[in-house]
Parts: structure tokens; C-alpha cells; sequence
């Protein structure tokens, strides 16, 4: 008999739920469970296990790139576990460790704590990718530019979602110059612009800006 995986999920939940209300409940199923989870479960797992492969993030990524609305307070879409600091470049994990944080999974370490290298403990340390993650209007970022090169996501912050995170990120195996024009993203130019790897404010944004970001590289800026 085959069982009805939404009856089976929620059973489970309502048991916990009587025991502990607090307990965090995750669905893993290997792909998005169905909206019937989105206000139950605190999180759920959207694709097959990850590893240390710049393809497999992009997979993953892909995976969650329109399952945006389903996010909210204290309900994620899991992207699974971190691979930062176990093998890919550093400029992959960063690409990596910035997504997760703008796309609101789950941060959970998945390398060896005891011997990790000081790129790795900057990366996962990062407080201000950090504070997306963690952002109190709990919005997962939508993609509003692809290309075959290079996709623009934004992710609307705080309560009044009046604040804006943008991350810029190479897909290509070459480094590329970039052109990021505001009114393809529908961002004011007069917003003052933070880069949060280099930690520096920009100054206004301006109609464009350009950047040049590594081959799997990504550029955050956080408007103020």
C-alpha cells in the first residue's frame, strides 16, 4: 500500500507538536513537500543531498529559485547543509555561503571545525551575509535577471521590506565585467550601497554600476 505522504508528514508533526511545541520539524523528502507543509513544518528539504561541487550548488539553487513564496517566519526552504571549507575554491564558497543567506535555508556547518583555514572561518563568520539570513521580514530572494553568465537576485529586507539586498553572481568559468543597471531591478539610484565581503560602503548607486566578479564569483551589496 502506498501511503499519502501529506497525511503520513502531518501525523508526525501533530505527535510532536503534543510532546514539545519548540521541537523544529524538517520534512526530507528530497524536493518541495507541497504547500500543505508551508505552515506546518519549520523548514523542508528541496533537493537531493548536496556535496562540495560548484554544479551542485547550482542545482540546489536552481532547485529553490521560484519555491520563493513559500518562505516565511519560521518556515524555510532547506537547501542542506553548508560545504564551505571542504574543498571547493574560495571563491566558490563564498558564492556558495552568500546564496544560502540571501535564499533564508538553513545555515548548518558541514566541515571539520578543529582544522578549518582562516578563509573559511571569515566566510562562515561573516556577520553582515549573516544578518540576511536573518532578516526580520523573513523574504527569500527572487531572481530578477538571468543570463547565461551572470543572474541579479534581490532580496527585500526588514518589516516594511523598503531596504534591499542584491547579489550578483557569476556562473561562468571566467571572471567577468558587469554592468548593473538599477532600472532593470527596480532599485532607486539615489540608494547608498554596501559591498558585504569587502565591508565598505559604496556611496549611491547611481543609474549602473559595474563590477568585475571572479569566475564563480558573487558580489552582495546591502542598500542603507
Amino acid at each position: 500500500m502506498r501511503l499519502d505522504e501529506e497525511t503520513e508528514y502531518l501525523n508526525i508533526y501533530n505527535a510532536i507538536k503534543k510532546i514539545d511545541k519548540s521541537i523544529n520539524y524538517n520534512i526530507c523528502r528530497w524536493a518541495f513537500p507541497g504547500k500543505w507543509a508551508i505552515d506546518k513544518a519549520d523548514s523542508w528539504r528541496i533537493s537531493y543531498d548536496i556535496f562540495p561541487k560548484f554544479s551542485r550548488i547550482l542545482y540546489i539553487i536552481e532547485k529553490n529559485a521560484n519555491l520563493y513564496p513559500y518562505a516565511s517566519s519560521g518556515h524555510y526552504n532547506d537547501m542542506d547543509m553548508l560545504e564551505v571549507g571542504n574543498g571547493m575554491t574560495y571563491d566558490e564558497d563564498k558564492s556558495h555561503f552568500s546564496m544560502w543567506c540571501m535564499m533564508n535555508s538553513p545555515l548548518m556547518t558541514g566541515n571539520n571545525l578543529k582544522n578549518m583555514s582562516k578563509q573559511t572561518l571569515e566566510i562562515l563568520t561573516n556577520k553582515e551575509l549573516i544578518a540576511l539570513n536573518q532578516d526580520e521580514g523573513f523574504k527569500q530572494a527572487k531572481r530578477i535577471i538571468k543570463q547565461k553568465k551572470v543572474d541579479v537576485w534581490v532580496k527585500p529586507l526588514g518589516k516594511n521590506s523598503d531596504q534591499f539586498a542584491i547579489a550578483i553572481f557569476n556562473k561562468s568559468n571566467k571572471a567577468v565585467d558587469y554592468t548593473l543597471k538599477t532600472k532593470n531591478i527596480g532599485i532607486s539610484r539615489d540608494k547608498v550601497v554596501r559591498d558585504l565581503w569587502l565591508h565598505q560602503d559604496l556611496g549611491k548607486i547611481g543609474a549602473k554600476k559595474s563590477f568585475t566578479i571572479p569566475a564563480h564569483g558573487i558580489v552582495v551589496l546591502k542598500t542603507n
